[in-house]
C-alpha cells in the first residue's frame, strides 16, 4: 500500500477540445435529421426521441463548451450518442437496411472505441511513493523507481520533481494538495532518501 499518492494533471489541448466538439456536432446533427425524416414518414416513436436528442447533443456541441471540456459530462454524452448509434442500428436490421446497419454498427463501435478513450483519459493517473521508491504512469506503462536512485524529490506549487543520482530529471504537475500533505511527504521523502524506513 502506498504511503503517498499524487494526481497527474492532464493537459487539455485546444486540438482535443475541437475533436470533442465536432463529434458532438456531427452525431448531433445526423440524430436530428435522422429522427426529422422518421417523423415525415410518419414513424413518430422512433422520429421524436431522435429528433429531441438530436437537437440537444447539437445544441451542446455548438454551444456548452463548458460541458464539452467537463470530462465526467462529455463522457455522459458520448454514452448517449453511442446508444443513440446502435439504436439506429437495430432500426435499420428491423426494417430489412442491412448495409445502413451494418454501417450505423461501425459507427456505433468507432464511438464506444472514442469513448473508452475518452473514458481512460479522464482518469487522472496516479504517482504513487513507498517504502520502496516511487511509481510513475507513462504512456507504455508504469516505472517503478528505487529511492537509491533518487537524488532529491520536492514538491512545490503542485510541482512534483525527481532529480536522479544519473543526472536525470522527471518533472510532474500534480493536483494541488494541502499544505500539511505536502509538509509530511517532504519529511516522508526526506527520510526514505537518507534510507530511514517509514511505518505505513
Amino acid at each position: 500500500m502506498s504511503n503517498f499518492q499524487f494526481k497527474a494533471k492532464r493537459e487539455f489541448s485546444p486540438k482535443q477540445f475541437t475533436q470533442r466538439k465536432g463529434l458532438h456536432i456531427m452525431a448531433g446533427l445526423s440524430f436530428l435529421v435522422t429522427g426529422i425524416s422518421f417523423i415525415i414518414n410518419k414513424a413518430m416513436l422512433p422520429g421524436i426521441p431522435y429528433a429531441l436528442a438530436g437537437a440537444v447533443v447539437l445544441v451542446t456541441g455548438l454551444f456548452r463548451n463548458r460541458v464539452i471540456a467537463n470530462h465526467q459530462r462529455n463522457l455522459y454524452f458520448r454514452w448517449l450518442e453511442v446508444i443513440l448509434w446502435f439504436g439506429l442500428a437495430s432500426i435499420s436490421f428491423f426494417w430489412d437496411e442491412t448495409r445502413t446497419g451494418v454501417l450505423m454498427l461501425l459507427i456505433a463501435a468507432g464511438f464506444g472505441y472514442v469513448t473508452y478513450v475518452e473514458r481512460k483519459y479522464a482518469v487522472a493517473p496516479l504517482i504513487e511513493f513507498d517504502n520502496e521508491g516511487a511509481s510513475v504512469p507513462f504512456v507504455s506503462g508504469r516505472q517503478t523507481y528505487a529511492w537509491t536512485s533518487m537524488e532529491t524529490v520536492i514538491l512545490h506549487n503542485g510541482l512534483l520533481t525527481i532529480n536522479f543520482k544519473d543526472n536525470r530529471l522527471l518533472q510532474v504537475d500534480v493536483e494541488a494538495v494541502g499544505a500539511g500533505i505536502a509538509e509530511q511527504f517532504a519529511n516522508f521523502a526526506k527520510a526514505r532518501l537518507e534510507g530511514v524506513t517509514v511505518s505505513s
